[in-house]
């Protein structure tokens, strides 16, 4: 049984053995234990972190420890904040601390990504991605998130049955809140996807597959970690600004949506938001959005 004497690496690997551990996805343990290994072998008064006893570890330890992560970026010591959290939430339950002394250390908030796609960017990456076999359904992904809205995991996922070609819809649960969405599919992705669907739907279930063989896996879909990687001839070929990422299609969608005047409830219907306030961080403020409000409220004064 865990006690106070115990050191911080002792926490971790017994956290490893709690079931809300073992039932997360394998990408996200493994994400966590390199932020639990990065920040235990943090040097702290002449030893690393992870060797400092449980009952020892206060405030000067973990802002020492926050502010030597800090030079690797706020999001890299975010990272390791939040996952030592994690295991001090752990042990306060076990009743093995009083309380998470995380919560000590001046954390410095996340800067919101606010990056968004041109409509010509978007364009060049579809146009250099379908014109090579290889990037194919690398574009197809793109393709998806930009026209559908949803998460590049769920497209990165996404399975025949989740498409249906009689209705012109795509329906799936989204994997990240479970919330059911039903989307429709215009002419021009259907098309796509039919071509896709001749290739690929007698190897596969999944959509965006891979068309070219790779560990006996031949049309397995990609992984999560590899896309950012593999997209980035088609970036060199067109000419596209490094710093865009897939998963920012989506946050492009839901901006044009809203400068175009579309409600924010029925804006949830697509992006499978479970209430308004979460599509803050998505939302960009804008003088046309402005104006549009001023207009309308104008017009209801008769001004």
């Amino acid at each position: 049984m865990l006690k106070e004497n115990n050191t911080l690496d002792d926490a971790i690997n017994t956290y490893y053995d709690t079931h809300k551990f073992r039932t997360l996805k394998p990408l996200s343990q493994k994400h966590y234990m390199a932020w639990h290994r990065a920040s235990s072998k943090t040097k702290i008064s002449d030893k690393y972190l992870g060797e400092h006893k449980l009952k020892n570890i206060g405030s000067k330890q973990l802002n020492d420890a926050y502010e030597k992560w800090l030079l690797k970026g706020i999001r890299t010591a975010n990272q390791r904040y939040r996952s030592l959290s994690v295991v001090f939430t752990y042990c306060r339950k076990q009743e093995v601390i009083p309380s998470n002394p995380m919560g000590l250390v001046d954390m410095i908030p996340d800067a919101e990504r606010d990056v968004r796609w041109t409509q010509q960017q978007i364009q060049t990456y579809l146009e250099v991605g379908y014109s090579e076999y290889k990037w194919r359904s690398l574009a197809l992904m793109g393709h998806l998130c930009a026209r559908t809205g949803q998460r590049l995991g769920d497209m990165r996922k996404l399975q025949w049955s989740n498409i249906n070609f009689e209705t012109k819809t795509m329906h799936l649960i989204q994997s990240k809140t479970q919330v059911p969405v039903t989307i429709p599919l215009r002419d021009s992705l259907l098309d796509i996807l039919k071509q896709q669907q001749e290739t690929f739907r007698e190897e596969s279930p999944y959509v965006c597959v891979r068309p070219l063989p790779i560990r006996n896996q031949t049309h397995s879909h990609y992984r999560s970690e590899e896309v950012s990687k593999l997209i980035k001839p088609i970036y060199k070929k067109g000419n596209l600004p490094p710093h865009l990422l897939l998963r920012d299609l989506r946050r492009t969608l839901i901006t044009r949506a809203v400068e175009a005047g579309v409600d924010i409830v029925s804006l949830t219907q697509v992006t499978g938001h479970k209430n308004i306030t979460s599509l803050r961080p998505y939302i960009q403020n804008t003088l046309a959005g402005a104006t549009s409000v001023l207009d309308k409220v104008d017009a209801f004064d008769g001004e």
